[in-house]
């Protein structure tokens, strides 16, 4: 296939490699004349409508992720030509990284010295960091996704079993009941249904990859798959120290802790992780034939920030003031119509006064349900759907399911996966709310009777009439019994009773 070219201005030039869903090739844009990589998935694939969904929402993922760390999208699409070769496949153009594969890194420069592998990992930290606020979450993290490149900069490959948390395209398990990602490098959650995939997925996929770029093997190796599910499920990672004795104390705590079983016990998040890699990453020689130790171009630009950076040192406690004084600035930002800015600024301010304050503090958990309701109120639902769903299971852990609060961010939970096209589920966790609120509030409290009349109501706009008449008439009666049948309340369900029998 050398020489062809594919959307009128890609040629191949050389293969580069070959996955499960495509191949790689290296190319050349003819109209810039530059260097790419050229994706393109499977003859066999093309009438596998999960593997192509799955391709074009690579190049999206990947295009909105807009870093350094990650290779910049230049076009996506069909070939489409009825007299060309491939014809009917699909293509992604993007940048071409010149570098080695961290798995090729760490089999030539083993064992890898410990300031690269910590300056790896953190750079890495920085990619997940910006994916996850996106609520993007890779499932595919290895080392054969990694590139570095000769300035020692980390690329972070391959979206292409990403999930965007709250998009109801996009499957946490393969439609063959499949768990998604790469045995060795998956999280206890992957093997599962699914459910529980998200941020901390990722950060126990980098605890493998930095797991292995110390003790030079991967973790769970030459096992099978039963094995090795049950290794990454059940299995305690023996100690990095005991493979070498160079490897400093918080490092292998926090290899660890990224290792941890259950979600909620690895770090709060990407940022924490860099934030304790950084100090380790030092010593940063040349390694012959893979990086320089020459001060290049892009080192001197990446250097500038990075030099008057206050993460170089141990970072400053975060008071209160400066957490109210950043929620100011927020929601000024909001007033001027930039809640997008408002957001980023609140998230940011979350991770840095968790870091001092605890991710569990009142103050800090404030801040984090500003920036939901703000992704809520600017039509960012899945977003904000998933900033609640998080909000939810650490209000739990501190102050008990049937605490209020609780149960009013699980409502606008809801909500927003409702508003985010994602309806039958809001309505399952709406359901599931009313038998709760019904326990801790009792059957009569306005509360409850709210609910069940919005559930009646979405019943009827999914076209569930009939159940919407059921469950109004049941909540009719109620109320009628409760607070009389010429209490305005009852008037106002009797009048969309009459509304939804109209309709039949």
């Amino acid at each position: 296939m050398r020489g062809l070219v594919i959307g009128e201005r890609y040629r191949l030039d050389e293969p580069l490699g070959c996955g499960g869903m495509g191949e790689v090739y290296r190319g050349t844009d003819t109209v810039l004349d530059r260097q790419v990589a050229i994706k393109l998935i499977h003859q066999k694939h093309i009438g596998d409508d999960e593997v192509v969904r799955r391709f074009l929402r690579e190049g999206k993922l990947t295009a909105r992720l807009d870093h350094p760390g990650v290779p910049a999208v230049y076009g996506q699409g069909l070939i489409s030509e009825a007299a060309h070769p491939l014809h009917g496949q699909l293509y992604m153009a993007m940048q071409y990284v010149d570098g080695w594969n961290v798995d090729d890194l760490v089999a030539s420069y083993h064992p890898l010295p410990i300031g690269w592998a910590v300056a790896i990992a953190a750079q890495i930290c920085a990619v997940l960091h910006h994916a996850h606020q996106f609520s993007v979450i890779h499932r595919d993290l290895k080392p054969g996704n990694l590139m570095v490149t000769s300035d020692g900069f980390v690329k972070v490959l391959d979206f292409g079993l990403a999930t965007a948390l709250g998009d109801p395209s996009q499957s946490k398990i393969s439609m063959t009941g499949v768990p998604v990602g790469t045995w060795l490098y998956m999280a206890p959650e992957q093997f599962g249904d699914g459910s529980e995939v998200g941020p901390a997925t990722d950060l126990y996929a980098l605890g493998l990859v930095l797991y292995r770029m110390i003790a030079g093997a991967p973790l769970f190796d030459t096992r099978s798959y039963a094995d090795t599910m049950r290794g990454h499920v059940l299995e305690i990672p023996e100690s990095l120290r005991a493979f070498r004795a160079d490897v400093p104390q918080d490092i292998e705590e926090l290899v660890r802790q990224l290792l941890a079983k259950a979600p909620d016990d690895r770090p709060a998040g990407a940022l924490e992780v860099y934030r304790r890699l950084l100090p380790h990453a030092t010593g940063l020689t040349a390694l012959p034939g893979a990086i320089g130790s020459e001060l290049t171009a892009a080192r001197m630009y990446a250097g500038v920030l990075a030099d008057s950076s206050s993460e170089a040192t141990p970072a400053a406690r975060f008071t209160r003031g400066d957490l109210d004084r950043m929620r100011r600035r927020a929601t000024g930002l909001a007033r001027s119509a930039q809640a997008g800015e408002a957001i980023d600024l609140l998230l940011d301010t979350a991770c840095q006064a968790a870091m001092s304050m605890g991710s569990d503090h009142a103050d800090v958990l404030e801040v984090r349900l500003d920036a939901a309701d703000l992704m809520f109120g600017n039509g960012r639902y899945a977003e904000a759907a998933d900033a609640f769903a998080v909000l939810v299971g650490d209000l739990t852990k501190r102050d008990g399911k049937d605490d209020e609060r609780v149960l009013n961010i699980r409502r606008r939970e809801a909500d927003c996966l409702v508003c985010a096209s994602q309806p039958n589920l809001g309505l399952a966790k709406l359901q599931d709310l009313a038998v709760d609120m019904d326990r801790v509030f009792g059957a009569s409290d306005n509360r409850t009777y709210d609910l069940r009349h919005q559930i009646s109501l979405l019943l009827d706009g999914l076209g569930r009439t009939p159940e919407a008449i059921d469950a109004l008439e049941e909540l009719i009666a109620d109320v009628s019994h409760e607070l009389g049948p010429e209490h305005s309340r009852t008037r106002l369900l009797t009048n969309d009773l009459e509304r939804m029998n109209r309709k039949l």
